[in-house]
């Protein structure tokens, strides 16, 4: 979705600290942290309209 959109995306914070030391999800750790270029907040919010019923 976010690739269709154009949205710039990359694994941020905790998310990639599991990702580098543990190879994958930080076992305690219950979330998803992405960081998204200024430029793109737009096109995310475009994104997500279609299914704004999921959230």
């Amino acid at each position: 979705m976010l690739n269709e959109a154009g949205v710039r995306y990359w694994a941020d914070s905790g998310t990639l600290l599991g990702a580098i030391r543990h190879h994958g999800i930080i076992p305690w750790d219950y979330d998803c942290d992405l960081g998204i270029m200024h430029e793109d907040v737009d096109a995310l919010w475009d994104a997500l309209q279609p299914h704004e019923d999921r959230f």
